[in-house]
């Protein structure tokens, strides 16, 4: 996974509140993602604003986006089609963790934040979002989010969630863990 730092361009909305993984990526086309973004929803309205492929980068989303069956493969759709960054003011389920794992940058922001900047971005305002810093910039105005430490730092690295456990400071501080574990609970360790 590449590293994701910086995020800049001008941003598709989308409305709908609850759009679930099998709306993003109908499930038919599960085994091949790519060029099947929100297929059902750009074959029933033309006027959709999502392509399969070549969107702006930023996609400012109803709350709940995300929400429904756990499918990695509307992330990589999402993906596919040029999304890096979505912004909303919730998701549903697990949708930010399988986001992450693939570096599909998730941000929640409150809904008086959410709605300016929504404001600005059907204005088709240029919008940048700095993961390092946690600030999204659009028309002079900058807005702070907050992620989870963890995500914040896999995500800046370019590591998906198990790959800091490959570092070795981190597997020796594990392998002492589990030692210590071991003969405090000698039961409790496989042989």
């Amino acid at each position: 996974m590449m590293p994701v730092s910086f995020i800049a361009g001008t941003a598709v909305v989308l409305d709908d509140a609850g759009l679930d993984t099998g709306q993003i990526l109908p499930p038919r086309f599960r085994a091949q993602p790519r060029g099947a973004l929100f297929q059902d929803r750009r074959t029933a309205d033309p006027g959709f604003p999502l392509r399969p492929a070549g969107n702006p980068p930023i996609l400012l989303a109803g709350p709940d986006f995300g929400c429904g069956a756990a499918q990695e493969e509307a992330v990589l759709a999402l993906l596919g089609g040029g999304i890096r960054c979505v912004i909303t003011i919730g998701f549903g389920g697990i949708f930010c963790d399988m986001a992450a794992q693939w570096g599909l940058l998730t941000v929640v922001l409150v809904p008086d934040t959410f709605a300016s900047l929504r404001k600005d971005a059907l204005t088709g305002a240029e919008i940048a979002v700095d993961l390092e810093r946690e600030r999204i910039g659009c028309g002079g105005l900058s807005y702070r989010f907050r992620m989870d430490r963890f995500r914040w730092r896999t995500l800046l690295a370019g590591m998906d969630e198990r790959e800091p456990t490959r570092d070795s400071a981190i597997a020796d501080a594990i392998d002492r863990w589990e030692g210590a574990d071991a003969r405090r609970r000698p039961w409790a360790t496989p042989t």
